[in-house]
């Protein structure tokens, strides 16, 4: 119970996961993985209405009308079945997705920092990322659940850096914001390139 609580007191101060009892990554996992179940319940729930409500608008048209002859060919079962199934596997390999997101933060907070000259340890490193597990309580929104979870997480990343390594409010955003940065900065490279190549 006090590691629940701890898990939603992350939200607020994050940093005070370096004090006992702390969020490893199996704790981490273990209390996320139920509101990423929660949020592909809900998921399903609002497909099968809007599949329902769908078939019913289309099953009010005359079968000659555009509408009416889609209905004879829209399987709703065959839908749903697709969406189930993604989703199922979505909540099997959720330990798997959320272990390569926590390497690709630890790994990269961990370049990153060393790139500013400042040591950090593993162990400080995995209580940081862990902290951030928190973020997926958004995820019980229906709709914004994914991205409040981003932001919160990024927010989650960028005051355990402030707070724990002792930088400033905007280095830790830009570290944390970096792979953003990056996909941006390849992005407007591409378009650019493109431009030039139709000019």
């Amino acid at each position: 119970m006090e590691l629940v609580k701890k898990y939603f007191k992350n939200l607020v101060v994050p940093e005070e996961n370096f004090f006992t009892p702390n969020i490893n990554f199996k704790r981490a996992l273990f209390l996320s993985w139920p509101f990423y179940i929660f949020s592909k319940v809900v998921f399903l729930i609002c497909i099968v209405m809007f599949l329902q409500t769908f078939m019913n608008y289309i099953g009010n048209f005359p079968e000659e009308m555009g509408l009416g002859f889609l209905s004879k060919f829209f399987n709703y079962s065959a839908i749903f079945k697709m969406f189930f199934i993604s989703s199922l596997i979505g909540i099997i390999f959720f330990p798997l997705i959320a272990l390569m997101d926590y390497i690709f933060w630890k790994i990269l907070l961990k370049w990153l920092l060393q790139k500013t000259g400042r040591i950090v340890t593993d162990e400080n490193l995995k209580l940081i990322v862990t902290s951030s597990f928190s973020s997926y309580i958004f995820l019980i929104f229906p709709f914004i659940g994914h991205s409040l979870k981003t932001i919160s997480q990024l927010y989650l990343l960028t005051r355990s850096l402030g707070k724990t390594q002792n930088i400033s409010t905007s280095l830790s955003l830009f570290i944390v914001c970096f792979p953003m940065i990056l996909q941006f900065c390849l992005f407007i490279s591409l378009v650019m390139a493109a431009y030039v190549a139709g000019i």
